[in-house]
């Protein structure tokens, strides 16, 4: 499936009117135009288009499903990458998709749905200040991260209340949701400094394509991307934390039923003494014959075994 939109100008920004917007339109209008396209492609459409280094389908497959954020400048145009990282904490693969832009395209070669579902969002916003390539995908790097500042508010939450569930020993928390926490976070954090850097590399606008004004604003993107990933990398030292407590408390939790076993173990003790004792195979056994020889050592048991309740009571150890 594939999606195409022009670029049109609606005419001079005044208070908050746009100054111009993303119009759907076909295939063939979007191949006739001359206005700047933003398009959403396959790989095999993408590489019908002819242009130049990006003939060859495997190599778009490739970049298409690169697993990193990455970006390479070339003399007339750039072509990268994104990999979105999944919100779930479990382990799922993140949306990948790439990307090609000069002054008159911007491609997204995407076999999925991300990148036209974050261009919907663009459309629907009306946020486009230009009638830029290069402004539109600024505005689309800007909204990959958007509300991720709240999103990671939720992910701290939800950790505070596992740490909450941890402290509450009737509670039980798996290793499991930790773990998936700090992976989350480290998905993140990787996910933020990559968009850092690919904004740092097209701010430096080694090519010349861009103005200095579209470039400068890729610096917004960087310091935005920065920001975030100090949170990630906030959540993940969190995570670790969260790691070493639950361990702390699955080490008090065996010390406890070690303990437990100890104190048995040491009540029993004259009551195993005395049936070794007896259940030797002799002939005779001193005090065998003594009248009410068990019924002592049964009530011998049973003060032995009160005073070392006693004292594990004293000791504090029940």
């Amino acid at each position: 499936m594939s999606v195409h939109y022009e670029l049109r100008s609606t005419g001079v920004i005044q208070a908050s009117d746009l100054a111009s917007e993303l119009v759907e339109v076909s295939a063939d209008d979007a191949a006739a135009s001359t206005l700047p396209i933003v398009e959403v492609l396959t790989p095999g459409q993408f590489c019908q288009l002819g242009l130049e280094d990006c003939n060859d389908l495997t190599t778009s497959e490739t970049l298409t499903n690169a697993e990193s954020n990455y970006v390479d400048i070339y003399q007339n145009h750039v072509m990268g990458s994104f990999s979105v990282p999944s919100r779930s904490i479990e382990a799922v693969d993140p949306d990948t998709f790439a990307f090609f832009l000069n002054k008159h395209k911007l491609v997204f070669v995407d076999n999925g749905t991300t990148a036209e579902e974050v261009l919907s969002q663009i459309v629907q916003a009306g946020v486009l200040r230009t009638t830029s390539t290069i402004h539109c995908l600024y505005v689309f790097m800007k909204y990959l991260m958007l509300d991720d500042l709240d999103y990671l508010g939720t992910v701290e939450d939800g950790m505070e209340d596992l740490e909450e569930a941890m402290m509450d020993l009737n509670n039980e928390v798996r290793t499991s949701q930790i773990m998936g926490y700090r992976r989350l976070s480290m998905r993140f954090a990787a996910f933020y400094q990559q968009l850092a850097t690919m904004a740092a590399m097209l701010s430096d606008n080694e090519n010349k394509m861009m103005t200095r004004e579209e470039a400068r604003q890729f610096d917004h993107i960087e310091n935005l991307a920065d920001r975030l990933s100090s949170r990630a990398d906030t959540l993940r030292e969190y995570s670790l934390q969260l790691h070493e407590l639950h361990q702390t408390h699955i080490d008090l939790r065996q010390n406890s039923i070690m303990q437990l076993l100890t104190i048995v173990t040491v009540m029993l003790a004259p009551m195993t003494l005395v049936t070794g004792w007896f259940g030797m195979n002799l002939t005779t056994l001193p005090g065998e014959s003594v009248p009410f020889m068990w019924a002592a050592l049964i009530g011998l048991f049973f003060v032995c075994a009160g005073g070392l309740l006693v004292l594990f009571h004293r000791k504090r150890w029940l």
